[in-house]
């Protein structure tokens, strides 16, 4: 079982963000929309663990992906809250263990049609981007 540390308000996190939510190289609000993965919450990945290019290349892609960073403390200030929840390794799916996944459990699968104002706002504070990145496998 991984264990991991509280998010601190002043650690940078990323978003994985596949092309599809992307146009002409920008990144579209729906970058921030939860995928059927998302029940639990939004998934980010903790810089203070992983690197972006980890981030860009942990979950399984067909496309080549942007990574988006953003500030815990702006997600705090926007009445949000980061929980750390690590994933262990998966062989069968040739996914690398993730010590530094978190989520933003006010976002999820279940409730998309209800953040979706939500979503656009957190468009307005990412910090920085990355990408087009291509696909890397990462060693298992």
């Amino acid at each position: 079982m991984l264990i991991s540390d509280p998010v601190h308000p002043d650690e940078i996190l990323y978003r994985r963000v596949p092309l599809v939510n992307t146009a002409h190289g920008e990144i579209l609000p729906t970058a921030f929309a939860p995928s059927k993965a998302d029940v639990t919450g939004l998934s980010l990945t903790r810089a203070k663990y992983h690197s972006y290019q980890f981030a860009a290349n942990r979950r399984i892609a067909t496309t080549d992906t942007y990574v988006v960073s953003l500030l815990a403390q702006q997600l705090i200030d926007r009445g949000l809250s980061i929980k750390p929840s690590p994933l262990l390794a998966d062989l069968n799916k040739g996914l690398p263990a993730c010590p530094g996944h978190c989520e933003i459990p006010e976002i999820r699968y279940d409730n998309k049609d209800n953040t979706l104002e939500l979503q656009a706002k957190l468009l307005d504070i990412v910090i920085d981007k990355w990408g087009p990145l291509p696909k890397v496998p990462l060693p298992v």
